[in-house]
């Protein structure tokens, strides 16, 4: 018998100690800023997201993505929101925060989290501040995102589909079209008889006595200064 008990503290302590107790700390935190819309009735809580627990169960699937949102969202500041009846001193958040990314740290499995894209607000709120288009916003087209645990910014709702690329390029050609100037197109170069060039200075420099006929020289400019002829001719 008592070999059967310790082949299962050795064999599966992650099932033994995967449920911890939540600590005072966040006990406290949620109930005094987040039950007002994360507890009670499953009709009125916001999100489908329950705070209302004494212990998390790590082996669950689904509990470091939960936990990972809630550790954003506060972090964030997006939660508790600025609106509500009561708010986390900036000492209360942080130990909260603490104690949750302790947590995550030692539960989420190796390899870090899901990678994760701009969900649709963030995506049209980057696009505003970068590029100083105050009234950016994308085309009824654009896909949709999905939500996960209730929100709308989970790694894992956040799929790159086809129709999401495309919009994707679609945007960012209209954007470029609107910041950067329009191409600039330059004239054509005509290009130049260099012998008839040299013929019409010489018979202008004939013309105002600065030449003689027998200075001309076929393909050779008449060697006299520029500066002798007109300015109108130069």
């Amino acid at each position: 018998m008592r070999s059967i008990i310790w082949s299962c503290f050795c064999l599966f302590p992650g099932l033994l100690f995967s449920n911890v107790d939540l600590p005072r700390q966040a006990l406290g935190f949620f109930e005094n800023h987040c039950f007002e819309c994360h507890a009670g009735d499953d009709d009125f809580i916001e999100g489908d997201v329950n705070l209302e627990m004494t212990s998390v169960d790590w082996s669950v699937e689904g509990t470091t993505d939960f936990w990972s949102q809630v550790f954003e969202m506060v972090h964030s500041s997006d939660m508790p929101p600025r609106d509500a009846e009561s708010f986390p001193s900036l000492q209360e958040r942080e130990d909260f925060l603490a104690w949750l990314g302790r947590d995550l740290t030692k539960h989420v499995p190796v390899g870090g989290t899901s990678p994760r894209r701009l969900n649709r607000v963030e995506y049209e709120n980057t696009i505003r501040s970068l590029f100083n288009l105050p009234d950016f916003e994308v085309s009824a087209s654009f896909p949709a995102d999905s939500t996960a645990h209730g929100f709308d910014n989970v790694a894992s709702g956040l799929i790159l589909s086809p129709p999401l690329l495309a919009q994707y390029f679609e945007n960012a050609t209209a954007i470029v079209d609107e910041v950067l100037p329009p191409p600039v197109v330059l004239p054509k170069a005509e290009p130049v008889n260099t012998r008839m060039h040299c013929v019409r200075i010489w018979v202008v420099a004939l013309r105002e006595g600065v030449a003689s006929i027998g200075s001309f020289r076929p393909g050779i400019e008449p060697a006299m200064p520029l500066g002798l002829l007109p300015s109108k001719y130069r």
